[in-house]
């Protein structure tokens, strides 16, 4: 095996053992075909107790199975993490996005459902921060150009 494939295994493995990665093995036809990666839930700012901070924006809650017996952070941690990402993606967009505009996208998505241990991002399926802030600046844009409506009285 080269030394690059080495390296590589070598990190797929410790990402299974911090429960970061899941690999499933398939096989088609009773021989072995390949593998499947899936990624762990990077909604919450730590996952199994280990950091998040510096992984993509892009965020997938589909593998909810992967720490079940791990409580989640405390919703404050969770919260400061999501913030964190968010000020990077406002850090790119400054120049489209205001500060107010960044404040209320992070107050929406950081609304608590009912029982108040979950944020409005973390029940999305698939959150991408870049994404939904560039929609969000764009549905602002929108509602700032909307006409005026005649006001005046008739004399």
């Amino acid at each position: 095996m080269q030394e690059g494939e080495t390296a590589i295994r070598n990190t797929l493995n410790e990402l299974e053992t911090l429960r970061l990665l899941l690999r499933r093995k398939f096989k088609k036809d009773g021989k072995f075909n390949g593998v499947i990666y899936y990624v762990a839930n990077l909604s919450d700012s730590s996952i199994c107790g280990f950091s998040t901070r510096g992984f993509p924006t892009h965020i997938s809650n589909t593998n909810k199975s992967i720490c079940k017996n791990q409580k989640p952070p405390p919703l404050e941690e969770r919260k400061a993490g999501f913030r964190e990402r968010c000020l990077e993606a406002y850090q790119q967009k400054k120049d489209k996005i205001s500060g107010d505009v960044a404040k209320e996208f992070f107050e929406y998505w950081t609304e608590c459902n009912e029982n108040g241990n979950k944020m409005r991002f973390e029940m999305e399926k698939v959150f991408n921060i870049n994404r939904r802030m560039n929609t969000w600046i764009n549905n602002n844009k929108k509602k700032s150009f909307k006409k005026p409506e005649n006001n005046y009285e008739n004399t």
